[in-house]
């Protein structure tokens, strides 16, 4: 456990002074967090707003020997569920929730931007909690640095918990959420694959 967190805290590290030059080209796009019939959900993208609730997104290679993807989250606005008291269009759905990771992949690795040590991940806390403060709106709006350097896919799974309401009514839980992550490899990477693939096959029809 204590090498996996030791590992966690390598990748959050370089994931993170990746990301702050990167710009946006390694993000994803926003989780937009709501509720639909008093439960928790995602109300975009489209993938996770029908089944299997599975994204899929490409993690891009920063020279260093490991993969980044920046996935954002943030509070839904709008009335989207007349169940509960209406709002207006400025009003955030959700006053608090948290993503609970259900599962993770080894080597697999998530950091809230601002921060040093990993918060997904194995061995890791594995929950971020988002409150809204009417003082500081876009405290809600974070950003999470996804980093692996291993070039198996990876998977990750979470679920929306202790959910309350725009006006304080408590919420359900949500369904699982699973967003699968893809490292695409670097050009030289893929070339030294494939002369590797090449001898390994010439090999084989020697003998």
């Amino acid at each position: 456990m204590k090498l996996y967190r030791l590992f966690g805290l390598f990748i959050a590290v370089l994931a993170l002074s990746v990301w702050a030059f990167a710009g946006e080209d390694e993000h994803e796009g926003d989780l937009l967090l709501g509720y639909e019939g008093g439960v928790l959900t995602i109300l975009s993208p489209e993938p996770l707003t029908q089944e299997p609730y599975w994204l899929t997104v490409n993690m891009e290679p920063t020279g260093l020997g490991f993969y980044v993807v920046d996935i954002g989250f943030d509070f839904a606005h709008g009335d989207h569920d007349h169940t509960i008291s209406p709002l207006n269009g400025d009003e955030p759905m959700l006053k608090q929730v948290t993503i609970r990771q259900l599962f993770v992949s080894s080597e697999l690795f998530g950091v809230v931007e601002g921060d040093d040590a990993p918060i997904f991940g194995i061995g890791t806390v594995g929950e971020l909690t988002l409150m809204y403060d009417p003082d500081d709106p876009e405290s809600v709006h974070k950003h999470v640095v996804f980093a692996t350097s291993d070039f198996a896919p990876k998977l990750w799974q979470f679920q929306l918990v202790n959910g309350i309401a725009h006006d304080g009514t408590a919420l359900g839980n949500s369904l699982v959420y699973t967003i699968k992550f893809n490292p695409v490899p670097e050009p030289a990477s893929l070339a030294v694959l494939a002369t590797g693939t090449g001898l390994l096959l010439l090999s084989r029809r020697r003998r």
